[in-house]
């Protein structure tokens, strides 16, 4: 999986660290992780493409399970 990461900026204005660009954004994809705060639309600070972005709750709370033989790697400037 490629991903990237970046500041998660809140309509508001306010900074609240760090997310997971993960896949370009789509209208009614990932609704309950959406609407319910865990994912957020983000948009890439070159090219202004859209992306659902996995905020660090999600991870916190979601990200649950056994990957046997697997190796889970995220490098970024904004990692979690």
């Amino acid at each position: 999986m490629r991903l990237h990461g970046g500041r998660i900026r809140q309509p508001i204005g306010l900074f609240i660290g760090s997310g997971i660009f993960a896949e370009p954004f789509s209208e009614g994809k990932y609704e309950y992780e959406y609407y319910s705060g865990y994912f957020l639309k983000g948009v890439a600070y070159i090219g202004g493409k859209e992306y659902f972005v996995i905020t660090p709750a999600y991870v916190s709370e979601k990200f649950q399970g056994k990957f046997p033989g697997s190796a889970i790697i995220i490098l970024s400037c904004y990692s979690m």
